[in-house]
Parts: structure tokens; C-alpha cells; sequence
């Protein structure tokens, strides 16, 4: 039966999981509706509250370990080890669900969210026992599918159990995933026959969900002459981005920019890493039409500290990116000749 929308059927659950033993949850989502995280602590407070309760399973994507409600403070003193999530691999189409296992067997299902700030879906709930069983060994074969190994440090179960005693941001302890989204300052460089360090161009990028979909914009710092404006002003060129395709702490793309014979296209594989305790982005950029390969470095950009002028980067990322490429060149050359 159908008992309303996605916000409307919080009060419904609420009810359901005074009594519950357990439940499993899907959060396969692309949102960031912080009215909707305030309802699922809402939820988890009515669960960790009580004594009884025994585990909260939660099957999340990616955008959703960055979620907001496992920051935020639970009225329940001690939640201890009941909390355990699990990252699947893909951010696959998934009609999400949650199961409430009860203390009185009259176990129930809630099918239907689509985790979108625009859409509203409908919620159906049921208490038929051989879908509510469907469900379950649906759930179980998602539960056990592999995610990526190299996100986890020593848990190699891949569970991560919530520590609530932690602070907000160190909850979900146990893995290397660094946040994608955000503002970032893109430095490509080389080094010469010499061996001397050069500077190709920097790009200031924004990494961001629009309709469910990851997306990139940008700009580029370095701009041909040859299409300056008549009056001697830069013309930013932007960055259009092509083929994007995302794996755990990667993403891969296809770019094209410029105009004429200033076009530059070719892709770029940025990988992301918490680098000397800073979120980076290391990688390499190929440009088809030289046939050339350049390595690159990026910094989370702080535009409160852009001057204002031509430039689209400011000078204190700019330099930021220049010596985190130093000090990988410096280490790397380091372990060669030890």
C-alpha cells in the first residue's frame, strides 16, 4: 500500500521502529537535502534509544559517506557498536528500501525513495512476508558485494561501525575516500631535459551533483593571445567535459577547450589522496594534439584569498600547488637514490 512521500512517511517509521530488533537500510543516493538528513537522525535516535534494538545496517554510495547525519549529535548517550555501514562499489539506479525487523515478528518494508532534492517519490509499505524475504536476500547479496579494497586500511571486512564517541568527520573510520566535490585549484607541470621544473597552465575546477549526476566545470589560467579581447582583457576560456566516469577515489574524463588553433583535448586521470594531511589530487593530463603527457597536482581552492585581479587562481594556490609537486619530485627522487 502506498503511505506518501519521501519526507510525509518519517513519522509511519518512526512508529514502526519503537519495538524493532534490526534494521536494513539502503541510502543509494545523489541528494543533499539537509531537511532529509534531520529526519533519518530522527529514526536512528528512536532505534540506538532503545535497549532491545540490536544493529542498524546501512548500504550507502559514495556521495553518501559524506552525509551530514553522521556528523550530527544523537539524543542517546552510547550508541556503542549498533550502527554499520557498507560503501557499494557503483552508485547504480537502485529503488532504495528499509526493512524493520521487530521484536513482535510482524516485520514491515518501505519501498520506494529516490534520493533527489526535485523529486518526491511515493512510499510503499508492506507486510507481506514473502516480499518482505525477497527483500532480505536482495539486501544480503548487495550487503556482501565487493567494494573497492584499496578504501580500506586494516578493516578488511569492509564494515565500518559508526563511533559516535568520535568527533563530527572522524565517524567513518576505516577508509582513504577523500570528498570529490568542491572547488579545486589544477596545476599541470613537467620537467624539462634538465631536469628543471615548469609550470604548463593552471585550471580552476568545480566538482559538483546536478540531477543525480556527478559534474565537472571549469576554466583554464592560461590564455592564448590570440584570443584576448579587442581591448587587451583576458577572455577566460572554459573547459567542457566529456565522458566522465567515477571508481571510489578516481575519476577519469575527456576534455575539450580553447577555439581555433588554441583547441587542447585529450583526457585526464585524477586521483584523489589525503596527501601530508590535505585533500590533493594527483593525476596526469594528455593533450591529443601534441601527443604529450603532463603530470598533475591539485589543492582545494580558497577563493577568499583571490586578489581580484585578471587571474582566475590565486597566487597563494597557485604556490600551494607548485610545492606539493616539489616535494612529490623531491621524495620520489629520495627513495631512488637510497
Amino acid at each position: 500500500m502506498k503511505v506518501g512521500d519521501s519526507l510525509s512517511v518519517i513519522e509511519d517509521i518512526i512508529s514502526e521502529v519503537g519495538d524493532a530488533r534490526c534494521v536494513k537500510n539502503t541510502f543509494v543516493t545523489f541528494s543533499d537535502d539537509e531537511n532529509y538528513e534531520n529526519e533519518v537522525v530522527k529514526i536512528y535516535d528512536h532505534c540506538f534509544n532503545n535497549p532491545e534494538f540490536t544493529v542498524w545496517k546501512d548500504l550507502i554510495s559514495y556521495p553518501e559517506v559524506f552525509s551530514s547525519r553522521f556528523e550530527m549529535p544523537l539524543s542517546v548517550g552510547k550508541v556503542s557498536d549498533r550502527h554499520h555501514v557498507r560503501i557499494l562499489r557503483h552508485n547504480v539506479p537502485l529503488i532504495n528500501f528499509m526493512i524493520i525487523f521487530k521484536q513482535s515478528g510482524e516485520n514491515i518494508a518501505y519501498v520506494g525513495w529516490v534520493h533527489q532534492q526535485s523529486v518526491k517519490s511515493p512510499i510503499f509499505a508492506t507486510r507481506n512476508k514473502a516480499f518482505i524475504d525477497y527483500l532480505n536476500r536482495h539486501y544480503d547479496s548487495l550487503w556482501r558485494r565487493k567494494v573497492f579494497d584499496q578504501l580500506f586500511q586494516s578493516n578488511r571486512n569492509q564494515t565500518i561501525v559508526v563511533d559516535y564517541s568520535k568527533n563530527p568527520g572522524e565517524r567513518l573510520s576505516g577508509t582513504n575516500l577523500v570528498k570529490k566535490f568542491g572547488l579545486w585549484v589544477i596545476m599541470s607541470y613537467y620537467f624539462d631535459d634538465d631536469e628543471n621544473f615548469l609550470v604548463k597552465k593552471f585550471d580552476l575546477i568545480q566538482i559538483f551533483l546536478n540531477d543525480g549526476q556527478l559534474k565537472i566545470e571549469g576554466v583554464s589560467d592560461r590564455i592564448p593571445k590570440s584570443v584576448s579581447s579587442e581591448d587587451g582583457t583576458k577572455e577566460l576560456l572554459g573547459i567542457e567535459i566529456r565522458n566522465l566516469f567515477q571508481t571510489a577515489n578516481r575519476l577519469y574524463f575527456e576534455y575539450h577547450s580553447g577555439r581555433l588553433l588554441e583547441i587542447e583535448k585529450g583526457y585526464c586521470l585524477y586521483r584523489f589522496e589525503r596527501y601530508e594531511r590535505i585533500d590533493a589530487i594527483l593525476g596526469y593530463v594528455t593533450n591529443d594534439h601534441t601527443g604529450t603527457q603532463h603530470r598533475v597536482v591539485g589543492v582545494r581552492a580558497d577563493q577568499s584569498i583571490l586578489d581580484g585581479k585578471s587571474s582566475i587562481v590565486a597566487d597563494a594556490d597557485k604556490k600551494r600547488c607548485q610545492a606539493l609537486a616539489e616535494r612529490r619530485y623531491n621524495r620520489a627522487l629520495g627513495s631512488v637514490v637510497q
